[in-house]
């Protein structure tokens, strides 16, 4: 297509490459490319840099500062009050999807409407989670919670002001995130999360190490966190255009959102949920479960960056029902660099782990050094669906996502206070394994296969290698459970990884044969 020539004097603003974007066909605009992209992703290593600090110095440092006991009764509270979390049924997702598409039409007047409409759905939303909230755990789990903390605790005191603080989260960052992803200011995101991160994570163990109750300590957090989320929503509502015509009801944003609901209660059910449920059925399983499950994490942190980074983007090349073999190759590449990189670190602790463990946790180690194949197992096979969830999550089909996730947490949920009560912080893990591997993991890889196939494309060249790769290195961690030689399997299964994906990398026919 050619485009109008300008005249030399004329300059060549910011509308002028807004309206060119647009003239270009969608196979020459693919979002991946843009040097936005590639800054947020490189901003998300700090990101990446901070959360690990922070996880590798909470647990040893609240455990030495409160005993198993503080530690559980902080567990249960940030557990249960992470939970208002699904009050954003979606909404943040959804706005930050549609609000880049307003964004790249130049529709400033649907832009500035749907994001007022969004700052007033994640309000009511959140005002209304924290008070429901607040009357169940006064009514559910108060008087459990008042025990834990050994009776010396403000329990409910402490719980509202932890609870306000996650409710104003939702709101204030939620809506924040949704409107510099909406703008394509995908690194200002990043940076602040990790600054978030760094303030809300290093001042709970500053606060322990001082000799603060862990009252106080979640207290004064839950101050500092919910300073900075409002500093950061002014600062958000420097992009919004001036207000037009234009008017979209809080209430139809939040409807058309109702297939992301599912998804936002699927991942506080089984990382918030399900160790506060723990820490109430067995404070010690926590001891030994949570500082394992958080050093597992660490091998899909900086896959997960990278994901947070390019959904958004990426959304751009699933924008209809129809994949060219441009953005199948693209995809086939990302997924395989996304597993490659979660593989590698699941592989790394598996043989360094039980080496990291005595000198992070000390007396606490061998409790946990005992779950953390479990947790590494779960690891792999997350692996295998991370490609799914970004597929999903640029697709826009947050409901196909999470009607599957949401399965496989209640299962965990239902079934942590009996294995806990019973094995402790291994029934804990294993209990979150063999939900995600006999439900979550074949679910999603089955829809993806589908997908793919209707879209003509083999779905042995897009999944195969991740999915074979990923299974070989969950065995290898499983059977260390009970073998620990076995972790050095998963060196061989990551070779095979290598081997296949450089195999699939330099393939180029990626369709079907009619």
């Amino acid at each position: 297509m050619r485009h109008p020539q300008r005249a030399p004097h004329v300059p060549y603003t910011a509308v002028d490459r807004l309206r060119r974007v647009r003239l270009l066909e969608p196979e020459k605009r693919l979002g991946m490319n843009t040097r936005s992209v590639r800054l947020a992703i490189a901003t998300s290593f700090i990101s990446l840099a901070v959360t690990l600090v922070v996880q590798l110095i909470t647990p040893r440092v609240l455990l030495r500062a409160w005993s198993e006991q503080g530690y559980a009764f902080t567990i249960a509270i940030q557990g249960f009050t992470s939970y208002i979390s699904i009050a954003d049924a979606g909404v943040q997702a959804v706005l930050s999807r549609t609000l880049l598409a307003d964004n790249d039409r130049g529709d400033d007047d649907l832009f500035g409407a749907r994001a007022r409409a969004g700052a007033r759905a994640l309000g009511a939303l959140a005002a209304s989670a924290t008070i429901v909230t607040l009357i169940a755990a006064s009514v559910l789990v108060s008087s459990r919670l008042t025990r834990l903390g050994g009776g010396n605790e403000p329990t409910f005191l402490t719980f509202a002001i932890v609870a306000t603080g996650v409710g104003a989260a939702v709101a204030l960052g939620g809506w924040s995130t949704a409107i510099e992803c909406g703008r394509g200011y995908f690194a200002r995101t990043q940076g602040f999360t990790a600054m978030r991160i760094a303030l809300g994570g290093l001042s709970m163990p500053l606060m322990a190490a001082l000799g603060a109750s862990p009252s106080k300590a979640l207290i004064s957090t839950s101050i500092l966190t919910t300073s900075f989320d409002f500093v950061r929503a002014l600062l958000a509502t420097r992009l919004l255009p001036n207000k037009g015509a234009t008017q979209i009801s809080a209430m139809h944003l939040a409807w058309t959102s109702r297939g992301s609901f599912l998804y936002s209660v699927a991942g506080p059910t089984q990382v918030s949920l399900q160790p506060a449920v723990a820490a109430l059925a067995n404070a010690s399983s926590v001891a030994a479960a949570v500082p394992a499950r958080t050093l597992a994490n660490a091998a899909k942190l900086l896959s997960t960056a990278v994901t947070n980074s390019i959904w958004v983007a990426l959304s751009r090349d699933f924008s209809d029902n129809h994949v060219s073999d441009q953005t199948a190759n693209r995809w086939k590449t990302i997924s395989l660099r996304l597993t490659t990189l979660h593989l590698a670190a699941t592989t790394a602790l598996l043989v360094l782990g039980p080496l990291i463990l005595p000198l992070w946790l000390g007396p606490h180690a061998p409790n946990a050094a005992r779950v953390l194949p479990l947790f590494l197992t779960e690891q792999a096979a997350l692996a295998a669906i991370g490609p799914s969830i970004l597929l999903w999550h640029a697709r826009g089909e947050f409901g196909q996502l999470a009607r599957i996730q949401i399965l496989g947490a209640i299962v965990a949920v239902i079934a942590t206070p009996f294995a806990a009560q019973r094995y402790g912080g291994f029934g804990v893990g294993a209990a979150s394994a063999i939900a995600l591997v006999t439900i979550t993991v074949p679910m999603l890889l089955f829809r993806e296969s589908q997908f793919w196939s209707a879209m003509k494309l083999s779905p042995m060249v897009m999944m195969g290698p991740r999915t074979f790769g990923a299974a070989s290195i969950a065995l290898c961690a499983f059977l260390s459970v009970v073998y620990p030689a076995a972790v050095w399997c998963a060196l061989v299964g990551f070779a095979v990884l290598l081997a296949a994906s450089w195999r699939q990398l330099v393939a180029r026919n990626v369709r079907q044969s009619p």
